[in-house]
């Protein structure tokens, strides 16, 4: 099968990724229609019956259904909205992310995830040093600076989303609490897949991966690093299997990790991503 060419990334990406053969969707979203401002939004036969969602807008010459906003289509039932590719995080409960303490107040760390809402992690929500099983003191509230201070990075989960919109956190295991000694790279929050495993191991890479659901990711080298930034200014979905694929077409190419960013090897990026899904879709086909 013969490579799909893409002469303008700026075209290519996303809209030619996801009309050219296109089986999956960003990430999160369940459509795999991608449109900018002022595209009619053709619903079928239905169309007449079809419910305007945000995001969307009447057309007053003609009555058509048109984008009101770039993003991707997603339908539920006869309700037709468009959700924006950059937009702030909305968290579901059991969601791994990475974010960043921005203050201590009370007994409570805040952190920025880059969320629409305020999220709090509570002392009472964080292990003790040495798993100790015990209440909070006053004492313990003291030493809150020692434990998390302002500016660390952290890796929690979500533990309840209040009324009002609020995060609560929690780092009650060992896999979750602060990280270090690696690259954080924030991408669109849209992109990340939502998976069982977040924490994942690149094989032969021996780089650990966190894919925070808030596009928050954290890893250990530069080479990874470029990767991810070039999914998502591709707006490709991130995972492991995303991140290994774009390695292996930096390593097929040739290009150096400073030059993961150009166009050439952005370009090899599309080409590889599309003929590989043209190819998934051929043998659905069969």
């Amino acid at each position: 099968m013969s490579a799909i060419r893409v002469q303008r990334l700026d075209v290519a990406a996303p809209r030619t990724i996801l009309e050219a053969g296109l089986a999956e969707a960003p990430s999160n979203l369940d459509s795999t229609r991608i449109v900018s401002i002022g595209d009619e939004l053709d619903m079928g036969t239905d169309q007449e019956s079809i419910l305007r969602g945000h995001g969307t807008q009447t057309r007053a010459e003609t009555g058509a259904l048109v984008a009101s906003v770039a993003g991707v289509v997603e339908r539920v039932d006869q309700l037709v909205t468009v959700k924006t590719l950059r937009t702030r995080y909305v968290a579901e409960v059991g969601d791994v992310v990475v974010g960043r303490v921005a203050e201590i107040v009370g007994k409570r760390w805040r952190l920025d995830l880059g969320s629409r809402h305020e999220a709090t992690l509570l002392l009472s929500a964080v292990d003790l040093p040495g798993g100790i099983q015990r209440r909070r003191t006053a004492e313990d509230e003291l030493t809150m600076r020692a434990v998390f201070p302002e500016g660390t990075v952290l890796a929690v989960e979500v533990q309840s989303v209040h009324a009002d919109g609020g995060l609560a956190l929690h780092a009650r295991s060992a896999r979750y609490g602060a990280l270090a000694g690696g690259t954080l790279v924030a991408v669109p929050g849209a992109l990340v897949r939502r998976q069982a495993r977040h924490f994942q191991r690149l094989d032969g890479r021996g780089v650990d991966l966190i894919l925070g659901c808030n596009g928050g990711e954290r890893q250990g080298v530069a080479r990874v690093a470029q990767a991810l930034r070039a999914l998502a200014t591709l707006y490709l979905p991130i995972d492991a299997g995303s991140v290994a694929g774009a390695l292996q077409v930096a390593d097929a190419v040739g290009v150096a990790t400073p030059d993961m960013g150009s166009r050439a090897y952005l370009t090899a990026l599309v080409e590889d991503v599309a003929a590989g899904r043209v190819a998934t879709a051929a043998d659905r086909g069969q």
